[in-house]
């Protein structure tokens, strides 16, 4: 599941509402984490506009992408792929 949808889900539980449109999962997220606003932002403009660059996509995905997995596991309860939800 990409990066924004996840992150969306997060304050779902709070919010009541769910899309999958970019913009507005954006807007919800930072409303709720203001401390990874930066973050999602990258996310977003990396869905929009892709990088043909995989070193900055690698990086990115081993640093917000670890931590929005966790986070979905930790608020979800599930497991991300290849990782045990204790």
């Amino acid at each position: 599941m990409p990066i924004q949808p996840i992150g969306r889900l997060l304050p779902f539980d709070a919010s009541g509402h769910l899309t999958r449109d970019l913009w507005p999962c954006y807007q919800v997220f930072i409303e709720y984490r203001p401390d990874r606003a930066e973050e999602m932002r990258q996310a977003l403009l990396l869905a929009i506009d892709p990088t043909d660059g995989p070193a900055v996509l690698k990086d990115f995905l081993e640093t917000f992408g670890r931590w929005l997995a966790k986070a979905a596991v930790q608020q979800l309860g599930t497991a991300s792929p290849g990782e045990n939800a204790t």
